[in-house]
């Protein structure tokens, strides 16, 4: 049997640049892959971010509607976790509802700096001017409490609010 060696030469070259395009798109293909996991895995702690803010308000809030007396005098207003130092422990000691405010707070705050790295402020949106309360609570028109949330996500400013009307 006669074999014709310049032929099988020219095939034996032709696979092999078959098989280097195969590699060489194979390549792309599998760091595009790469890219979009990189990407995913981004958006997923973003998305873990996200919910601990809106888990971090709900916290507040539920801390508020326990401590209505607190509310109602004001102790949950012109707030600023940033400038907040106080160091009042309620579970080992007996407090009263503006202690518990102050002590709610410092705890929210400690919060929010270990789990989303951010700030928080409190404020209330008075609905009526007509009096010297600062948080009116005159029947129909109950001022809300404006919650926000404020953190950094990939070098942009990020905020959550949520108003509490008591």
């Amino acid at each position: 049997m006669y074999i014709n060696l310049e032929k099988s030469k020219k095939q034996l070259a032709f696979s092999l640049i078959e098989m280097l395009i195969t590699l060489f798109i194979l390549t792309f293909g599998l760091l595009g892959i790469a890219g979009i996991m990189l990407l995913s895995f981004g958006n997923n702690q973003d998305t873990i971010t996200r919910s601990q803010a809106s888990i971090l308000m709900h916290d507040m809030t539920e801390r508020m509607r326990v401590n209505m007396i607190g509310v109602k005098n004001n102790a949950y207003i012109n707030i600023d976790t940033r400038n907040i130092i106080a160091d009042q422990n309620c579970e080992s000691a007996t407090c009263d509802n503006l202690q518990m405010a102050t002590y709610d707070i410092k705890n929210w705050k400690d919060n929010i700096e270990n789990l989303i790295s951010g700030y928080a402020t409190i404020a209330c949106i008075d609905n009526d001017n007509s009096d010297t309360d600062v948080c009116s609570d005159s029947g129909m028109r109950t001022s809300p409490h404006r919650i926000t949330l404020f953190w950094s996500q990939n070098n942009t400013p990020q905020q959550i609010i949520k108003e509490f009307i008591r």
